[in-house]
């Protein structure tokens, strides 16, 4: 049986703010088993990021929370402050959005990636730097001896996200969560980060957990996908069964609404966006929290009650026609 090297279970979340009517995190599951990587995919407000910053310990300042969140078996519901310290600094890592907001701009790069190894765990300035280029090297910097004596300011986009990567495997962590890593870069640097965390992944037999709202780009990295909508996980199957035959509407919608490029193939399919917006944080519909955007919905069942997770083997859905 394959290990899990992340497990949340039940875990719900509220803001400790009046005015947000309904929790930004409910009844949330899911497990990343060691060596995979899964994707977190849903619109913006979907509640991705904070699922991913559970894994940390992340959450809002003042938010309660139920439910429980395992790291390598090791609950942080009872975890103290510096059983969190120890986790962020030799278990479990991130990678954010933009990498321009994880550097400092006054320190140079080789300052960036040895100060938590030299001060935390022991390694020595010089075997630091050591494993630093070799980092940067694996992440197919070029030049990596020169970039480690540089500034940020003297590097693109796409080469300091080469750093940030680099930065969050000098700890040998067992668990990488990728905040829409290639949210601020082009296209062309976007495919070379992806190509290069899939080629880490791999490598190192690391676990991911990778937040992106474009279910192609989940398809690209993940084994195995979880759609979120409203705080909730609407349906989780494998990736390629997921994009093959959605069964939830909500991941239908999300493939119809994407554009897809053919070269050399039959003509996309025209856009089908979703109709109406995302809920708000005061929207708290007493059904299923897709209902009224949903071209399926069945009067007298999905807005009525909350609508429980239906199991079909491993994989699961939130619909009541997974059960008519």
């Amino acid at each position: 049986m394959t290990e899990n090297v992340l497990e949340i279970e039940n875990l719900t979340v509220r803001l400790a703010d009046a005015r947000v009517r309904r929790p930004v995190l409910r009844r949330v599951s899911m497990e990343v088993a060691a060596g995979s990587c899964v994707a977190l995919v849903g619109e913006s407000g979907s509640g991705k990021s904070l699922t991913l910053r559970s894994a940390l310990r992340m959450l809002p300042e003042g938010s309660d929370w139920s439910g429980d969140v395992r790291v390598t078996g090791k609950s942080l519901r009872s975890a103290t402050e510096r059983d969190i310290r120890e986790l962020r600094r030799r278990t479990v890592s991130m990678i954010w959005q933009d990498p321009r907001d994880v550097v400092n701009p006054f320190h140079r790069v080789g300052d960036f990636l040895t100060e938590i190894v030299t001060r935390y765990h022991g390694l020595s300035q010089s075997k630091a730097k050591q494993k630093a280029i070799e980092l940067l090297r694996a992440s197919q910097m070029p030049r990596p001896e020169e970039i480690f004596e540089q500034y940020p300011s003297a590097l693109s986009g796409g080469m300091l996200q080469r750093v940030v990567i680099a930065g969050a495997l000098i700890t040998d962590p067992v668990l990488l969560l990728c905040d829409e890593p290639t949210t601020a870069l082009d296209v062309t640097s976007q495919a070379e980060v992806i190509a290069i965390l899939k080629d880490l992944q791999r490598s190192r037999g690391l676990s991911m957990l990778f937040v992106t709202h474009d279910l192609e780009l989940a398809s690209a990295v993940a084994d195995r996908t979880y759609v979120m909508y409203g705080g909730e996980v609407m349906e989780h199957r494998e990736t390629e069964e997921l994009l093959a035959a959605p069964l939830h509407p909500y991941t239908r919608g999300l493939l119809e609404s994407s554009p897809q490029v053919s070269f050399d193939g039959p003509r996309p399919q025209a856009l089908r966006p979703i109709p109406g917006v995302p809920l708000g944080l005061d929207d708290d519909p007493p059904g299923c929290l897709f209902a009224g955007r949903c071209d399926r919905r069945l009067a007298g069942l999905c807005d009525v009650a909350p609508i429980a997770m239906h199991t079909i083997g491993n994989d699961g859905v939130r619909c009541v026609r997974a059960e008519v």
